[in-house]
């Protein structure tokens, strides 16, 4: 059983890396957790070809003022996912790429972003329109305290907007029960959990072989 893991594991490993894969977070825990297992302990697939596509995927959707990022902000939640993933297994990476220090102009451009989504002029013709954005402003609130937690230095700037957002949140809800005839309550605004969740993948070590 351990054998065939370990061949497993470096056939993965192998193509990965030859082909370029661009990993995410719930491939490099499940690669990790496969090899743990397995003495002495695997050598890890190349994590630059993924990172790199991680920071340029989330800063080309900073810089795209014609999409909706509140509502889509999956290149941030990916880089924060990955990041984390990574100073798990190798930490030196992270700091081979002098991560944080070395994307503060794109924290900054996050931050300059978030002013714009709050700023934005968005179309309310349904009432349904008001719920789905007090989720997403709760969504980004939420992205923006891990990044804190990985960027301390970045919170005087990032804590104004979260709050911001929250407040925004709070407002959208407000407007949602008004108009739809429910009672608001404080207590269903949470500022920590939107009421839609996101679903994750499960995937075994079979699975992300075949999705990449």
């Amino acid at each position: 059983m351990i054998t065939t893991l370990c061949e497993l594991c470096t056939i993965i490993r192998d193509r990965w890396d030859t082909e370029g894969a661009e990993l995410g977070a719930a491939h490099i825990n499940m690669f990790v957790e496969a090899t743990v297992r397995i003495s002495p302990i695997q050598q890890l697939p190349r994590l630059d070809r993924s990172w790199a596509a991680a920071v340029t995927k989330l800063e080309a959707q900073l810089r795209r003022l014609d999409s909706d990022f509140m509502f889509d902000m999956s290149g941030l939640d990916e880089l924060l996912a990955l990041a984390d993933a990574i100073s798990t297994c190798e930490p030196r990476f992270l700091r081979q790429v002098a991560f944080p220090a070395s994307l503060m102009s794109l924290w900054e451009l996050l931050l300059e972003r978030v002013d714009h989504e709050l700023s934005a002029s968005r179309d309310y013709s349904s009432v349904e329109w008001y719920d789905s954005e007090a989720d997403a402003s709760h969504s980004l609130a939420t992205s923006i305290r891990k990044l804190i937690m990985m960027v301390p230095g970045l919170a005087e700037g990032a804590k104004p907007r979260i709050d911001r957002l929250v407040a925004h949140a709070n407002w959208c809800r407000e407007r949602f029960d008004e108009e739809s005839n429910e009672p608001y309550s404080a207590d269903d605004s949470s500022d920590t959990e939107p009421r839609l969740s996101r679903s994750s993948d499960v995937l075994d070590i079979c699975e992300i072989f075949i999705d990449l």
